[in-house]
């Protein structure tokens, strides 16, 4: 067997035991972002860049100490993927040497073993917005250049994917604005279709998207004050306009959704998650700053017809020193311990040294200390849930980049992590509803095929 470049989750060694954490590494592997996924009946995937800059795709199956891995073309890197029914979704972008287009794409998992093409549809190197022009007449243009996040969900047979994009705004080749979006992607029997809502004026920086039973939700700071706002959207009107103007006879969308929400109880840095709760309910977690304390910040909802209804606001003070590097990076819902995990990079209640902490959350929270763990020297950066409970971790260890992953069967067991708690105090805090406008147009994505190299690999076990 090859010496290993690509490990896939902290779950490939062949004497598993309930009850104790792992972590594994791939020695060859540079971590450029660590991401993770649980792909179901008893299947994990892990992406990464190699060490001499390849990308990779890997998956494990529990119980085998081989690791399959996909090698995709170098011109693409990923930001976020999803797994739906027996196919791997991913989003990120597309560098072909003299700019960055969005991406999202897709993967069989029968790939791993049989081959096959990957497949990627490509934003165009622009927009024509019809709807902003100079006063000259000359439009500005839309470009996509990254898909940052996703989820997704099937409707009416169709595979939908939702998603948060950077994009950016030019007027005769010049950089005017930097925003960000959000986009549809609907693949079907009949082919696939976008449609990008482009937040023409800015307010909104979204930072995290998810699906529940009927709704798309999407969470964002505001660009000039960061609060908290929240558009709910059912997937049936999911950026279908709700107006359509024929200004000088050239169609184009104006969206104008009354379910935008806010909340003005704190000052909102680095992004906020959200996860899906069963049901109707979402939960969303950020980091705030009320000037005097700062901490992470949970707030769970439940949508109705008139949008979403604030079921629970909790904060988890902490030391602020030094939080000017304190970053949320991912919430899951797992569905075995009905818990949500979330991970961020913070210092806890009684030292100011920066971790990747993970913590676990009851739904509903209530008032009761949130536990939490992390791993020494280790930076996390993507979680997922673990079928029978816990979680896994993808990410690195301080001082390299090779991409570690971590398995823990329940938060605090006897395992590799350091475990602790940190305290939880309600909040009551009042949601205000807003008309806030978007702009619609739908990009024409370009597909691209290649052909997947297949390679095998081992793990390398570094603490159980």
């Amino acid at each position: 067997m090859k010496k290993m470049f690509l490990l896939v989750a902290a779950f490939c060694f062949t004497h598993w035991v309930m009850g104790q954490g792992s972590i594994v590494k791939a020695p060859d592997l540079n971590c450029g972002n660590g991401l993770i996924c649980h792909l179901g009946a008893g299947q994990y995937a892990t992406y990464s860049q190699t060490a001499d800059g390849r990308n990779t795709f890997s998956l494990h199956s529990e119980g085998s100490p081989v690791v399959k891995s996909v090698i995709i073309p170098d011109e693409f890197a990923v930001n976020d993927m999803k797994m739906l029914g027996d196919t791997l979704y991913f989003c990120g972008y597309y560098d072909d040497g003299s700019r960055k287009r969005g991406m999202i794409g897709y993967l069989p998992l029968a790939c791993f073993y049989e081959g096959g093409m990957f497949h990627a549809d490509i934003a165009p190197p622009y927009t024509i917005m019809n709807d902003h022009s100079s006063s000259s007449g000359t439009p500005y243009l839309n470009h996509i250049i990254y898909i940052t996040r996703m989820d997704l969900y099937r409707y009416g047979g169709d595979v939908n994917v939702v998603f948060t994009a950077d994009n950016m705004q030019t007027l005769n080749g010049v950089k005017v604005y930097d925003h960000v979006g959000l986009g549809l992607l609907t693949y079907s029997t009949n082919g696939m279709d976008v449609r990008f809502l482009y937040n023409k004026d800015g307010v909104e920086r979204f930072t995290d998207i998810a699906a529940t039973e009927n709704y798309v939700v999407a969470v964002s700071r505001t660009v000039d004050s960061s609060l908290l706002y929240i558009r709910v959207m059912p997937k049936n009107d999911y950026l279908t306009p709700t107006f359509v103007f024929l200004p000088s006879g050239l169609p184009w969308c104006y969206y104008a959704n009354a379910r935008c929400q806010g909340m003005n109880d704190q000052r909102v840095f680095s992004d906020v998650r959200v996860t899906a709760l069963p049901g109707d309910c979402f939960m969303a977690g950020g980091l705030y700053d009320l000037g005097t304390e700062k901490g992470m910040s949970l707030k769970s909802f439940r949508i109705n017809s008139n949008g979403a209804e604030l079921v629970e606001s909790a904060n988890l003070p902490a030391v602020d020193s030094s939080a000017e590097w304190w970053k949320m990076h991912d919430m899951r819902y797992c569905v075995n311990t009905q818990r949500v995990m979330a991970l961020a990079d913070m210092a806890d209640q009684n030292e100011s040294t920066i971790r990747s902490r993970i913590f676990e959350i009851d739904v509903p929270f209530l008032s009761a200390p949130i536990p939490n763990e992390y791993m020494e020297y280790h930076y996390f950066r993507s979680l997922s849930d673990r079928p029978l409970g816990g979680f896994y971790a993808g990410g690195f260890l301080g001082g390299n980049s090779i991409l570690h992953c971590w398995h823990e069967p329940t938060l605090g067991s006897t395992g590799c992590g350091v475990s602790g708690s940190m305290p939880l105090y309600n909040t009551d805090l009042k949601l205000y509803t807003i008309l806030r406008p978007g702009n619609m147009n739908n990009p024409s994505f370009q597909p691209f095929e290649h052909p997947i190299e297949i390679e095998e690999y081992d793990d390398q076990n570094v603490c159980q």
